[in-house]
């Protein structure tokens, strides 16, 4: 018995119950940790229910206004069944906590939800903001512990960079 591994002692239903918890790629690494493991019956991963609500990359398709979720654990591509007009001919700048900041043209910019779909406009951008090439935000604008700030960066030459908050 000096020649047993330890993982030769687990029994197979708990490398089942371990296995049914595990993500594709958890998943993959698991089965290769030893022999008895890769050949044992145990439960593939398995796509929640709900895939949209899983870190996800977003798409948005802007000559439609049609929003497309691929979540990389899963491999799974979803899509908004509905184009929505306000999304047509917009750009994602950037994305925190299930909010997208979006600009449609050079003085509009708006927070979207791809989850729940609230759109919350921001005032209009000034004409001497239109080149700023950078634009992210401090934090989630439905958050109820701070101000949510806009803040744009532009580089300049020779190392001057320019920053505006919203």
């Amino acid at each position: 018995m000096e020649d047993a591994l330890w993982s030769d002692c687990i029994p197979s239903d708990i490398l089942g119950l371990i296995s049914s918890r595990l993500v594709a790629a958890e998943y993959f690494v698991f089965r290769a940790v030893c022999k008895k493991w890769r050949y044992t019956s145990v439960t593939p991963p398995h796509c929640p229910a709900q895939p949209e609500k899983s870190p996800c990359l977003i798409t948005l398709r802007g000559d439609t206004g049609i929003v497309d979720f691929f979540h990389p654990v899963y491999n799974v591509m979803t899509t908004t069944s509905i184009p929505i007009p306000k999304l047509m001919d917009s750009r994602i700048r950037s994305s925190k906590a299930n909010w997208l900041l979006i600009s449609h043209g050079n003085h509009n910019m708006f927070f979207f939800n791809p989850i729940s779909n609230d759109i919350i406009e921001l005032p209009d951008l000034q004409e001497e903001y239109e080149n700023i090439c950078v634009w992210t935000f401090s934090c989630p604008p439905d958050s109820s512990s701070s101000a949510c700030f806009v803040v744009g960066f532009d580089y300049l030459v020779f190392y001057e960079y320019t920053f505006s908050i919203c």
